[in-house]
């Protein structure tokens, strides 16, 4: 039975989108259907089991009520997506029946292994579930116990600007007014904030799995050298690399809502970050560099570390994303 070889465990609003994509144009990548498949987080962390339930349930109700409605529905999403050849409405339509069909009793080992069914033995298949971040050890371990080979990426951004860029991502989705209400209401939000501690993430990834096998790279390389970064990601997952699999690679794939944020929110966020910033900057200077301003009396112990969890890579012109 086969599982992931690839897992990327985050960080929620840091490019995984991107990289996902990019990575799925590869020849010898398979991706699932379900680009969040969601299984070991639902089993081992007690909050995503209601997040579970509203994404079946909210799969359920787009499909009665924008596809499968009337016999109407039918043939325009047939004719879009057959004869117009529609990719990515295939996938979505794809996606949204087989989030419908889930239960508790389908959540095994075996329906995670399904989800791969279809990859060539020459290919490397991938779980991006961002959500993994916040796995405990037994979680952890349940992963490996699965997929003892696999090779773990996270992708650490600014904190100041991962929270605002994922509050603001829940304000559309929650359909909550766009104001400074609104963004303050989701930054607080269980959801942002037990993403905040990317330390606290890499420290129980790297004490449960073989730091050979464990990747960091970083938002801020993304932006500036996006085609540096695939290389090394392939290197890392043992695939050949071409640029040309890449093509575009230099463009954003989401633009986030732009809901503006007081000073106050941002003081608020540098005093609520201090502590991580001040580890960060002393674990990754370089990239670290340019985020958010740690106050110097809030240094924290030295903790020991990988120093060569993560690349660095030449300058070259930045990229916005």
């Amino acid at each position: 039975m086969r599982y992931a070889d690839l897992i990327c465990i985050g960080s929620q609003k840091a490019a995984t989108t991107w990289l996902h994509r990019m990575l799925a144009r590869h020849p010898r990548v398979f991706t699932p259907v379900l680009k969040e498949i969601h299984y070991f987080d639902v089993l081992h962390v007690p909050e995503m089991k209601s997040f579970q339930k509203q994404r079946i349930n909210q799969a359920r109700r787009l499909l009665h009520e924008k596809f499968e409605l009337t016999l109407t529905h039918r043939v325009i999403v047939f004719m879009l997506s057959e004869i117009l050849r529609n990719y990515k409405l295939r996938r979505y339509l794809a996606e949204l029946r087989l989030t419908a069909a889930m239960s508790d009793e389908t959540l095994d080992d075996d329906w995670y292994a399904s989800n791969f069914e279809r990859a060539r033995a020459d290919q490397i298949t991938c779980d991006f579930t961002t959500s993994y971040a916040l796995l405990p050890p037994a979680g952890i371990e349940h992963v490996r116990r699965l997929s003892p080979d696999a090779r773990v990426v996270y992708v650490v951004r600014d904190p100041i600007e991962r929270a605002l860029s994922h509050a603001r991502m829940l304000v559309v989705r929650n359909g909550a007014p766009q104001t400074e209400e609104s963004l303050r209401k989701f930054l607080d939000s269980w959801m942002v904030r037990s993403r905040d501690d990317s330390i606290a993430t890499i420290d129980a990834w790297e004490a449960n799995w073989p730091r050979e096998q464990f990747r960091l790279l970083f938002y801020d390389d993304v932006q500036n050298r996006p085609y540096e970064v695939l290389e090394d990601v392939c290197r890392f997952v043992g695939l050949p690399y071409k640029k040309r699999y890449f093509r575009g690679a230099a463009k954003p794939v989401y633009q986030g809502p732009a809901i503006p944020e007081t000073e106050e929110i941002r003081s608020m966020l540098r005093e609520r970050f201090a502590p991580l910033l001040a580890e960060l900057a002393y674990r990754y200077p370089e990239p670290a560099a340019r985020w958010g301003k740690p106050d110097p009396h809030q240094q924290s112990a030295p903790r020991p570390h990988s120093a060569d969890a993560f690349v660095q890579y030449p300058q070259t012109e930045r990229i916005e994303r």
